[in-house]
């Protein structure tokens, strides 16, 4: 008996979620039709512009000084275990392995994640960093997403797996409320 209860509450749960809500706009609005265009040119934007740098300038934030120190292209990564094999680009493809250094100038232990850096491609689509492969394939490689001590630095590799014939944009945004944005130019090949 238990057993179907908590069927149920669950089943009612799930279809609780599902039920339509219809949008309704705030007063003293109006929401465009689908031929209509809204002006947003006078609304201010909380994007920051983001500052240019080469490869191995330190960009500092209120809380931590990030450099990319190099950045290198490998068509195959040897496996670092013996057990693994090595790793190959796809097609029209390599790697892009690139060592940072991160320090951490405040009072406090400082958070840095994934999200806090982007590699872009020409377009500005976002590339994925290869978690994957940069654990199991670098002796070296730093771990996105890890607390950093006071007064700390650390220095590793992350690998990303980009077109060979791209010029792409390594974004880096530091900072919680007040962000600060870097941009270091990287051309493959």
């Amino acid at each position: 008996m238990k057993k179907y209860l908590c069927i149920g509450l669950v089943l009612l749960i799930f279809f609780s979620g599902c039920t339509s809500r219809e949008n309704v706009a705030p007063n003293n609005t109006t929401t465009p039709t689908n031929n209509e265009t809204t002006d947003n040119s006078n609304l201010q934007s909380n994007e920051t512009k983001p500052s240019k740098f080469q490869i191995g300038q330190t960009f500092t934030a209120d809380d931590l000084k990030f450099t990319l120190n190099s950045v290198e292209f490998k068509d195959i990564i040897e496996s670092n275990e013996e057990y693994m094999s090595d790793k190959e680009a796809e097609e029209g493809k390599t790697f892009m392995i690139a060592e940072i250094i991160l320090e951490n100038i405040s009072e406090s232990d400082e958070y840095f994640s994934s999200s806090d850096i982007k590699v872009l491609d020409e377009e500005g689509f976002a590339i994925d960093y290869e978690a994957g492969i940069t654990s199991m394939y670098l002796d070296d490689g730093i771990y996105i997403g890890e607390s950093i001590p006071v007064g700390a630095k650390k220095k590793g590799k992350i690998i990303w797996q980009v077109p060979k014939t791209q010029k792409l944009t390594f974004r880096v945004e530091l900072g919680f409320l007040d962000k600060k944005v870097a941009e270091y130019e990287v051309n493959v090949g």
